[in-house]
């Protein structure tokens, strides 16, 4: 598979039904281990669990990771779309294509994922951040797993597929299988995942309400503007990230919710919530959608007045 400026190619026999049996396997197996009752979690992430229940969880992440991987890599290249296009109300959607917006979204996803581990370690003992990690790790699992296998599913074309630009077709050509995986946004979905996990578990290790409602507004303005950047890249629809948004969110809650780890939210960290998601979606806005060598062709400048200063960005509109 090709990843920037490198490049790699293995041949792997492709078997469908063989590829299915095998996840079908994983995956029962990753069930049985999360459902055992000898190795769910206890109430108190500040009590020190079993090894059993450690190790446990670790083994179903690791084969839910291997679940993902399995339809993401083991797909063939030449796997087509079952579905393309958008819904009445994505039309202007339709086409969308920017390098800019789908690294930029690549970077804050890696953000959004590790922000929660590190304001988890800040707020208690290892021993308690060692619990919630466990938790927090094996929900990210269950979506990767969850979005992985949706996309397999569906196969949904990509928004910037049918459009005819050179450098977007090349895209197309290079990105194999990966042109139908539309449906959902897995970026949206682990963001949303990771933000919501992470604000149940800190409310699980006694952190203060300042200190989770900063985290509600910080973490949840990231996961809005990754989720908003993929529709601008020309990665997915509008209801694509929607429906990734939703799913990541509800996982990112049940998850840590059949461990039996308590939570409850107050009014300022809702408002928290919901402020972060609308300025996370306003930020994406002002992002550009077009390439970097485009972009820097309109300059950022800053022109003094007798007032201070202006910042100003030139930029041609239809």
């Amino acid at each position: 598979r090709r990843r920037g400026k490198f490049a790699a190619s293995v041949d792997v026999p492709y078997d469908r039904s063989g590829m299915s049996r095998w996840l079908f396997a994983t995956s029962l197996a990753t069930a049985c281990i999360f459902a055992a009752p000898e190795v769910r979690a206890e109430r108190d992430l500040h009590e020190r669990q079993p090894t059993a229940w450690t190790v446990s969880h670790l083994v179903a992440s690791g084969a839910l990771l291997g679940v993902a991987a399995g339809f993401q890599f083991l797909a063939p290249d030449d796997l087509q779309p079952n579905f393309r296009g958008g819904l009445w109300f994505e039309r202007d959607v339709d086409r969308n294509f920017s390098r800019l917006s789908a690294g930029v979204s690549d970077f804050t996803l890696a953000a959004n994922v590790v922000l929660p581990p590190i304001v988890l370690a800040t707020a208690a003992p290892a021993t308690s951040v060692e619990n919630a990690l466990v938790i927090y790790t094996e929900t990210n699992a269950v979506t990767l797993a969850v979005t992985l296998a949706t996309k397999f599913a569906v196969r949904r074309a990509r928004p910037y597929v049918p459009n005819p630009d050179p450098e977007t077709a090349k895209a197309e050509r290079e990105s194999g299988a990966d042109r139908a995986f539309s449906f959902f946004s897995g970026h949206a979905a682990v963001s949303f995942t990771s933000t919501t996990s992470g604000g149940y578990l800190l409310y699980a290790l006694g952190a203060p309400e300042e200190g989770r409602a900063i985290y509600w507004a910080s973490a949840m303005s990231l996961s809005a503007f990754t989720s908003h950047l993929r529709i601008r890249a020309g990665m997915h629809y509008p209801s694509d990230v929607l429906v990734g948004a939703v799913v990541g969110t509800g996982l990112g809650f049940l998850v840590p919710a059949l461990h039996g780890v308590p939570f409850e939210m107050t009014g300022a960290e809702g408002a928290a919530l919901g402020g972060g998601l609308v300025f996370g979606a306003c930020m994406a806005l002002l992002m550009p959608t077009e390439t970097a060598d485009e972009f820097a062709r309109h300059p950022i400048s800053i022109a003094p007045t007798s007032g201070g200063a202006v910042l100003s960005w030139g930029r041609e509109w239809d």
